[in-house]
């Protein structure tokens, strides 16, 4: 599968490969793939974790 949706088709997809000028950067499962900081960051908009890490202060007063 092809998607513009990277992050979607990884969550559904068994496998997942990142080519790079023709040449496979990495491959390994879906999950493998979409949990990948570098290719996350480089490829996905940013890693995971830094799009669900809690924000800091988060529900704090700050009157």
């Amino acid at each position: 599968m092809v998607e513009q949706n990277a992050r979607q088709a990884l969550k559904m997809s068994h496998n997942g490969v990142v080519l790079e000028n023709g040449a496979v950067r990495l491959a390994g499962t879906g999950t493998d793939v979409l949990n990948n900081p570098e290719i996350g960051a480089l490829y996905l908009g940013g890693s995971i974790a830094a799009t669900t890490a809690p924000v800091s202060g988060a529900g704090e007063d700050v009157s």
